[in-house]
């Protein structure tokens, strides 16, 4: 069916705890949301520069370079932002560690003054900058049947931008970084062919997730197995080789009641 979601565009997490420079953050309890894009369309490179094996390589990020992978960034912020206000452990916003609105804009995180700061903060506690973000604000209790109810935020098209410029400036990768000698024609851009051969040599496979034509939306360990056993398949194809994988048993934990019988009985023999 066309226009039908197959796969997810953003994944989102929630940590407790801060993931980030804690000497700009005053002392405190925090969480932290995270927005990963699955698929970019931002492309990295990295090259070789001379014949010697040892000199540092040509490598460039490509971060953003695709402007198509702004969009959903920017959607996911908004999201993931609303999903935080909306949590019991929620009581603000480090205004530091959010893009810059303008004060005057609805999108502004809310700042809480020093000396109310100073209430909320037990003695000795107080440190340069406390007075960024209503982290340590109490949250007014429900009373029995109520509801709280959170509007979302309004952006404007500056907003926006100022979103937009804050990805750029603090865009980072996580663990999956693959795709660095993609199976795909060389006319696009491919290093491998269909059976794992480097373009342009002789007796040279990649058996591991360089090969991978596109990002993986997921964790990457059965996919790199499967990357690495595929290789091995086809090298002892072309060596004549014959792969057997020897049947191994998998060991059955046995019932408890069943555990309890042989203790009993192996006792008997022992007496």
């Amino acid at each position: 069916m066309q226009d039908k979601p197959d796969k997810p565009v953003m994944f989102a997490s929630v940590v407790n705890g801060f993931f980030g420079d804690h000497t700009l953050v005053p002392p405190g309890k925090y969480f932290s949301m995270f927005q990963y894009l699955e698929y970019p369309f931002s492309r990295g490179s990295i090259h070789i520069s001379s014949s010697d094996p040892y000199a540092d390589p040509i490598f460039d990020s490509g971060f953003l370079n695709h402007e198509a992978d702004i969009a959903p960034i920017r959607w996911s912020y908004k999201k993931v932002r609303e999903v935080a206000r909306r949590m019991d452990a929620y009581r603000g916003e480090l205004t530091a560690l959010h893009p810059h609105f303008h004060p005057d804009s609805p999108a502004a995180c809310e700042d809480v003054d020093l000396q109310t700061a100073k209430e909320y903060m037990p003695a000795g506690q107080l440190t340069v900058g406390i007075h960024m973000g209503t982290w340590s604000k109490p949250r007014k209790p429900l009373a029995p049947g109520e509801t709280r109810i959170v509007e979302d935020v309004k952006y404007t098209k500056e907003d926006d931008e100022a979103i937009d410029n804050w990805v750029r400036d603090h865009v980072e990768t996580t663990w999956h970084s693959l795709g660095t000698c993609a199976m795909k024609p060389r006319d696009q851009e491919g290093v491998l062919d269909p059976r794992l051969n480097v373009y342009g040599t002789t007796n040279l496979k990649v058996g591991d997730l360089s090969l991978c034509p596109d990002n993986l939306g997921t964790n990457t360990y059965s996919s790199a197995l499967l990357c690495g056993e595929k290789c091995a398949d086809l090298i002892a194809e072309e060596l004549g080789l014959t792969i057997t994988n020897p049947h191994i048993p998998v060991m059955r934990r046995a019932p408890a009641k069943e555990q309890q019988a042989h203790s009993a009985q192996t006792s008997g023999q022992r007496v």
